[in-house]
């Protein structure tokens, strides 16, 4: 049946369904568009196209160029304007979004119709919907789509005029100020672009043994495959979220409730219509969290006098204000999250009037400054203080405002520099009386403080001074010095926390969840612990976790660039980093309790490139269901739609490996249909071992950003002292304080797998971490991923998978909470690897070193293998084949086997 035909006579349930609080969906299918060639429009001060000095070299990049050619200039005089012009037909009249496709976001601009108002687009403005790499090349030619904001059109001819404006950039002797642009687009509807091509058109490549990744815009017709239901009828309905007893549970019913979430910086909110069309999308595919990144929200400055101030901007709090409500409309909590030192003008304002800048320390300014603590609750009164257009009630006080972070990415225990030589003198003067103080305030004078740490065998006196150590270099001190030390550190940030909680429960009127930081130590094992000890005002402790394989870049280690060299690196095989044959297994999954407070892990990738990166979901829910993490969170979307290339920011989110299978695992998570752990390890720590860094039996990093090894399984476990390697993954590792001794209690016997493996949950998970496939079966819930290949088949209790796939991960899930041999309806979710089109990298001492970076669309791997189900009712089953949002497409299978199609990565499994 015709999804638009569906659509159509649903239109009166979906009108009364927005007015009790389900967000309108935009207009996403209309079709009235005007594409404008930017060689073809009138230049004013512009070069000759045979003179642009972006102009293409070669073939491929005159592939990557609509049309062929684009204008481009180095705008080195800003006395010299230089000016496009372009009449244009309108055939429908009505209200038309302006997209642009050009050099990065070199080149503001403004824009006018009709010798109309001017239409200035800002730096926050510049959220790129596209990118396409044109020139690998010290300047780093590269196409991005921008939407440039709105106006009104009647049917008729219109002059559109655009000037770019003038602005000193950070390096402009780097890249002399670029100008560049290919295409300008007029569209009645949203625009989710695709490089070069118009709307509704494909790349359609062909390469053996893979399909293009294209899916269509969702228009949201009622789908198989849609998890709305899962959400409250909207975000805080039954009265939030908090923590009780150490779970995450609804206020109101006390229920346990589980989080699937995902990052967006508030840029983003800043078009409406794409914030809806995100809303719905993600509440379809599971999510139930939507966690904002307010850094770009913030400005701050340095007063005459030289304090520090900040202010927020008004248009991005009411842009935020109304995407909470989009999100909340779908049943989508908010979590606020703020890196306080990526605001503009912080750098700046810290450093005001001081030698030239240095990556100092900021987490101790902000921490040890009464002008900074003052100016970060500026912005935090405000944006709490800020009222919701759909109730008009500040948004501390609605339940749908679910968390915050004081200080995303920024701890003490994160600065490695030389305190002294790196610090602008106001915090270094700052943190020194402090300092002083608080050694006063345990020994009587800093004087005594000294005596006692020269008699603890600290050295001459000449050798010992009262100065802050970074924790780095309180490793090179003696222990009673470096005790005071990392009792200092905790101490400043513990009050911190706790002041500004405080505040904010006391004066904001906020009751929901608070995390201090997600950021730890950087100097772990030693100092994770008192790191972790600090982070205990709030009520959670947070975590972030990238899974990085080997990678060497020659500049941004987080950019995929030409000549970079990398490793394909899997989680699943347990394969060691070249180098590093210790016996531990860290994952970036492992997460310790610290006093029964529960964890939150609230950015997780599998950074790219790595053909393994689609074990990151499978891997992810099944370590956090067994070591009851309620809250799953993936890094940072940067798009309102399907990417069309993986090259560029490498952790990228919506790609068909990451965000193709939230689908099966956020469902199986949500309803806790994965294997659940019970507590294994019970670890009293006394506050002098963590101190004091000493050798404990299980470390603790809560942050893990840095490269985690996975490193073979030897029955040497002096490393670990009397934890076995991998017991973490078996459940819930409790660390509590106070005691004066270390205490290890082992709660619970974990099954030998033998052969290589690890058995999970009596049997329900065998992880093979020698063969590399982890096997999940429950009774509504069966998966399997890894080396498939490898393995003739795989037996579950009700069914058996073959596949040929080299790497894959299949999953099967009970859509109406039967068990899956009595289950009348099923989802079956397939998934191999992907890769940029025309990627190219050469084998290199061990590694790959990128050739070609690609070009788009994303193509995915053939799925390849035969399900068999084992159940009375086999014969009854019929197997139809869903597109990528959900719509069916084909009756592939009737009966017990289904032979997977090679394109197809979704399933619904009836019985009729």
């Amino acid at each position: 049946m015709n999804n638009r035909w569906i659509h159509a006579c649903l239109a009166p349930w979906l009108a009364l369904a927005c007015l009790i609080g389900v967000a309108c969906l935009p207009a996403v299918l209309r079709g009235e568009y005007i594409w404008m060639e930017a060689e073809a429009m009138e230049q004013e001060h512009f070069p000759p196209l045979a003179d642009n000095p972006f102009r293409a070299q070669a073939f491929w990049e005159s592939d990557a160029l609509s049309g062929g050619e684009w204008v481009g200039m180095r705008w080195d005089d800003p006395s010299v304007q230089p000016m496009l012009r372009h009449a244009f037909e309108v055939r429908v009249p009505g209200s038309y979004r302006l997209y642009v496709r050009k050099f990065y976001r070199y080149g503001n601009f403004r824009w006018r119709i009709d010798e109309g108002p001017w239409q200035e687009v800002s730096d926050e403005a510049h959220i790129s919907l596209d990118w396409t790499p044109m020139r690998e090349d010290r300047e780093r030619i590269a196409l991005n789509w921008f939407n440039m904001g709105s106006v009104r059109l009647d049917a008729g001819t219109h002059l559109l005029e655009v000037e770019p404006v003038y602005r000193e950039l950070d390096k402009p002797q780097d890249v002399g100020h670029p100008l560049g642009y290919d295409v300008f687009v007029f569209t009645d509807s949203l625009l989710f672009p695709k490089g070069k091509l118009k709307p509704g058109e494909t790349y359609n490549p062909q390469k053996p043994n893979a399909f293009a990744f294209e899916p269509p815009v969702d228009d949201f017709a009622p789908s198989a495959m849609d998890w709305r239901e899962l959400n409250e009828v909207f975000a805080g309905a039954h009265g939030g979220l908090t923590i009780r007893e150490g779970e995450l549970v609804q206020r109101d019913t006390l229920q346990p409730y589980r989080l699937c979430g995902v990052t967006l910086p508030v840029e983003m909110c800043n078009d409406s219509e794409g914030i809806r069309y995100l809303a719905r999308f993600l509440a379809k595919r599971g999510f139930n969290l939507v966690r904002f990144e307010l850094s770009s929200l913030a400005t701050f400055a340095s007063g005459a006098d030289g304090d520090v101030t900040a202010q927020t901007r008004p248009d991005s709090l009411r842009h935020l204000m109304d995407a909470v409500d989009a999100f909340k409309a779908q049943g989508i909590y908010t979590a606020l999250t703020w890196d306080i030192p990526r605001s503009p003008g912080f750098s700046d304002a810290l450093y005001a009037g001081e030698a030239p800048q240095q990556d100092g320390d900021y987490a101790l300014a902000i921490q040890s400054r009464e002008d900074v603590r003052r100016a970060v609750k500026t912005v935090w009164r405000a944006v709490l203080k800020a009222r919701l257009p759909s109730t008009q009630e500040p948004l501390s006080g609605d339940p749908c405002l679910a968390m915050l972070t004081l200080m995303q990415q920024s701890s003490v225990f994160d600065f490695a520099m030389l305190v002294g030589e790196a610090l602008d003198a106001r915090t270094k003067a700052s943190v020194h009386r402090q300092y002083t103080t608080w050694l006063e305030a345990n020994y009587g004078s800093a004087e005594l403080a000294k005596e006692a740490w020269q008699s603890g065998g600290n050295g001459t006196p000449e050798q010992v001074s009262v100065t802050l150590l970074s924790a780095p270099q309180s490793l090179q001190v003696g222990r009673a010095q470096a005790r005071d030390n990392t009792a200092f550190l905790v101490d400043l940030q513990t009050r911190f926390a706790e002041s500004l909680i405080r505040w904010m429960r006391d004066e904001l009127g906020y009751t929901g969840i608070i995390s201090v930081s997600n950021k730890a130590a950087v100097n772990a094992p030693e100092h994770g612990y008192a790191s972790a000890l600090s982070l205990l005002p709030g009520d959670v402790i947070e975590r972030h976790a990238n899974f990085r394989a080997p990678f060497v870049s020659q500049s941004d280690p987080w950019v995929i660039a030409q000549g970079v060299r990398y490793r394909d690196r899997s989680a699943i095989l347990f394969d060691p980093l070249p180098g590093q044959e210790a016996t531990a297994i860290d994952l970036p999954l492992r997460m310790p309790r610290h006093e029964n407070k529960p964890n939150f892990l609230t950015e997780i990738n599998w950074p790219e490139p790595n053909a393994y990166r689609s074990e990151a979901l499978l891997l992810t829910t099944f370590l956090a269901s067994m070591q009851q993490v309620p809250v799953i969170g993936l890094n940072v979307l940067d798009s309102y739609h399907w990417r069309n290339f993986t090259a560029g920011a490498r952790t990228p989110v919506f790609t068909p490996a990451i965000m193709g299978q939230t689908p099966a695992f956020f469902y199986a998570y949500r309803k806790g249909f994965m294997p659940a752990g019970v507590p294994v390890l019970r670890l009293a720590l006394s506050e002098d071992s963590i101190m004091v860094a000493d050798e404990l039996p299980i470390h603790e990093v809560p942050d893990t950003q840095l490269d985690v090894p996975i490193v073979p399984v030897t029955p040497d476990t002096a490393s670990t002292g009397q934890v076995p390697p991998g017991l973490w993954m078996h459940g819930p590792v409790d660390i509590t304080y106070g005691e004066e001794t270390i205490e290890v209690e082992v709660l619970h016997e974990v099954a030998e797998g033998g052969g290589g493996s690890f058995v999970f949950a009596d049997g329900d998970a065998r992880w093979n971490y020698e063969e590399g496939y982890l096997r999940i079966d429950t009774p509504m819930f069966a998966s399997i991923g890894g080396f498939l290949s490898r393995q003739e088949r795989f037996i579950f209790g009700n069914l058996s998978i073959d596949s040929n796939m080299p790497f894959g991960v299949i999953a099967l899930v009970a859509l109406d909470d039967r068990p899956l041999d009595q289950s009348q309806r099923m989802l079956l979710q397939v998934f191999s690897t992907e890769e940029a089109y025309d990627r190219y990298a050469e084998p290199e001492a061990g590694m790959e070193r990128v050739r070609s970076i690609g070009r788009p669309p994303i193509m995915v791997s053939h799925l390849s293998g035969t399900i068999r189900f084992h159940r009375p009712d086999a014969d009854r089953l019929v197997a139809t084949a869903l597109d990528a949002n959900g719509y069916p497409v084909l009756q592939v299978a009737a009966g017990d086997t289904l032979q997977l199609v090679p394109t197809t990565l979704y399933y619904l499994i009836e019985v009729r």
